[in-house]
């Protein structure tokens, strides 16, 4: 303000008294505020979009990030380890989790099919006594694990499924001795 009364000096013109300048001010402000009301009013009446509210779509599951892991190797995306599947894998499996890494050290790659990915390996040097699948439902958001330990075969399940397990799945555990 010091500068407009300073340049209002300098063209000759004596300087606005406090009564002149609130005046004013009040009524910008006004106008400002009853204008950005006036805007506000008009969104809210404005007609919604027709798109769906986000609650009407479907959530992808909480394993479906595995999808886009297809074909590279657990270990080099650390697969295991990776949240919400690390998480539920030590839940599902308790104490046996520490197992799990052992017996995928020779893997293959992260496959797919009919919307199932799995994971399939063994412990270097004892396939056919150590060895773990890894079976990530994602349509059902449900995990399935298979440990050889020892040669002897345990089952972990989250939740029963009816989905038809992979047949290099189910190649594997008929030669482990179990009929899926």
């Amino acid at each position: 303000m010091r500068g407009l009364r300073g340049a209002r000096s300098a063209r000759g013109l004596p300087p606005r008294s406090d009564g002149m300048r609130h005046p004013v001010r009040i009524l910008v402000a006004s106008l400002l505020l009853g204008g950005l009301a006036g805007c506000h009013r008009e969104e809210a009446r404005a007609p919604a979009e027709a798109s769906p509210p986000t609650a009407a779509r479907p959530a992808p599951g909480a394993l479906a990030f595995v999808e886009g892991l297809v074909g590279r190797y657990p270990r080099e995306v650390r697969l295991l380890e990776t949240p919400p599947l690390s998480t539920r894998l030590q839940a599902l499996l308790g104490d046996r989790y520490e197992l799990l890494g052992p017996n995928l050290e020779v893997q293959g790659p992260i496959s797919e099919q009919n919307g199932v990915v799995y994971v399939t390996g063994n412990k270097e040097h004892a396939g056919g006594s150590d060895a773990a699948i890894v079976v990530i439902d994602v349509p059902g958001d449900s995990l399935h694990v298979w440990l050889l330990v020892s040669g002897s075969l345990q089952e972990y399940r989250e939740k029963a499924v009816d989905r038809p397990l992979p047949e290099e799945v189910q190649n594997l555990l008929a030669s482990w001795g179990q009929h899926p």
